[in-house]
Formats: structure tokens, C-alpha cells, sequence
């Protein structure tokens, strides 16, 4: 295959990126639990985006021993008996509108019980171009908690039970 040839195949492959002003970017999800003073991991870290090169990893599901709190993210649609719990879901470009699945227990290992507190932040400077808002439940049609994402920077959680949480994005 001669230059030129692969010129125009490169130029094709573009255009649609281009033409959408799609850009690519990753955002990290952090999740805070309750601090019992102890030296329990209390952290969870999940990353989700947009770019050209789709990826996602799936979740080490084996919770550590002494976890305060848990999360994972789904893409949707969220069906709790088959769907695969992700580190990280990065989805190809083109879409209208993308959304995102996060499920978090602020008992962790501790079970269903007493209310706890845990807290969600993310770095709004990772989001990329678009609106994004935070949802409650699975489906994106929950109320929305956070309707817009980059002018905050977390969301507290107090609760007994795993919750799930939708992002929408919308480029």
C-alpha cells in the first residue's frame, strides 16, 4: 500500500472524531468511607471516560478484609445478578449521550446495619467538555443530586444500605 493510500485511511478514520469535537478524557471517582480510627482501608478508586481506544477493566470483586467502604462501576443497563463490576469503563466516541453506573456500600465489609457516612469526590478539571450530573439509582432516570458535576467536587452519602448512583454525560 503506497503513502497516499494510508494518508486518506488515517484522514477517514479522523473524520468522525473531528467531526463530533469529541476529545478524549478519563475521570477518577473516589469514594471516602467512614474512619473508625483504625488502619482499615477506607478508599476505593474507579475511572471512567471517553476516548478514542475503548478499555474497560474489570473490578477485583474480593473485598479487602477490613474495607469501610465499597464501589464499583456498570455500564447499563445494571442487571444486579449478571452485570460485571469495572475499575475502569472508557466508551469509544460517538455517542449522543453516555452514562455510567456506580454502586457503593458506605458499610463495606461491615453489612446492611447503623447508617454511615461515606463521600464521593471527583477533580472537576478531569471531566471533559459536556454536562455531566449525578443521579440516584441505575436506570438514569433517578433524582438528580449533583446536577452539575463540574461546579462541585463531591457528594456525601449517609446510609445502611448499597446505593447506586448513574452519571450522565452528555458531550
Amino acid at each position: 500500500m503506497n503513502k497516499n493510500a494510508l494518508v486518506i485511511i488515517f484522514i477517514l478514520l479522523l473524520i468522525p472524531m473531528i467531526a463530533s469535537g469529541e476529545v478524549s478524557w478519563q475521570a477518577v471517582i473516589h469514594a471516602e468511607g467512614h474512619d473508625f480510627e483504625t488502619n482499615n482501608p477506607k478508599d476505593y478508586y474507579v475511572t471512567f471516560g471517553v476516548a478514542g481506544d475503548p478499555l474497560k477493566e474489570e473490578a477485583v470483586t474480593a473485598i479487602p478484609p477490613e474495607a469501610t467502604v465499597v464501589m464499583y462501576l456498570y455500564s447499563p443497563p445494571f442487571n444486579p445478578f449478571i452485570s460485571t463490576a469495572l475499575f475502569k469503563d472508557i466508551r469509544p466516541f460517538g455517542e449522543q449521550e453516555y452514562s455510567w453506573v456506580v454502586q457503593i456500600d458506605p458499610n463495606g465489609i461491615y453489612g446492611p446495619g447503623a447508617p454511615l457516612k461515606s463521600t464521593l469526590s471527583w477533580d472537576p478539571s478531569e471531566l471533559g467538555a459536556g454536562q455531566f450530573e449525578l443521579r440516584e439509582g441505575d436506570d438514569g432516570s433517578g433524582i438528580v443530586v449533583v446536577p452539575n458535576m463540574k461546579s462541585t467536587s463531591s457528594y456525601e452519602i449517609t446510609s445502611a444500605d448499597v446505593l447506586n448512583f448513574t452519571i450522565i454525560y452528555t458531550p
